[in-house]
């Protein structure tokens, strides 16, 4: 039988501590992606449902009222937001990015708030590219990228003239992909 050794709190079991550690916060990182996702896609669904049956039956505004109301009894507290509003929202969510297909990828990536936030202030899909894009690569925060939508970082960053030394300093393919 092998005789257990005390544990040494030194280099080795700091180490692994450590990996350990970090490992559980990437993990944590690709769940909340997960969900964030998962929830996206829900809602994208659900706007699709309420767009197709509103035209399939001819069914008005208050369908939206009454589907909210009793998605709400089913589903009370789950986190989920079926309020009316939020349901007009999943519908007004699909029906702006369902004729553009790299859009609809990109949207499951970045969360609800900001995907309502690129979608009420900004009309341009290249625009909303650029702005989900960003988000997802900075981890925009809605304040800071409602910020950078009062700020036209899109129009500075994409469409004004950029003053740099890119094409002289580099190869012509590296030239490209850092303007």
């Amino acid at each position: 039988m092998k005789t257990l050794m005390p544990i040494d709190e030194g280099n080795e079991y700091k180490q692994l501590l450590d990996k350990t550690k970090h490992q559980i916060l990437s993990t944590r990182v690709i769940v909340a992606r997960s969900a964030c996702q998962a929830q996206i896609n829900l809602y994208w669904w659900i706007g699709e449902q309420i767009y197709i049956a509103q035209e399939e039956y001819g069914w008005g505004k208050s369908i939206v009222d009454t589907f909210a109301n009793d998605l709400s009894k089913m589903f009370p507290g789950s986190g989920f937001g079926f309020s009316a509003r939020n349901i007009w929202e999943m519908r007004r969510f699909y029906l702006a990015y369902k004729d553009f297909p790299n859009l609809q990828r990109l949207v499951a990536e970045i969360p609800w708030g900001q995907n309502l936030t690129i979608l009420s202030k900004i009309k341009d899909v290249s625009a909303r590219e650029y702005y989900i894009e960003s988000t997802k690569k900075c981890g925009w925060t809605r304040p800071v990228l409602t910020m950078q939508i009062e700020l036209q970082a899109y129009e500075r960053h994409i469409l004004q003239d950029k003053q740099h030394n890119f094409e002289k300093a580099l190869p012509e393919h590296l030239a490209e992909q850092a303007d």
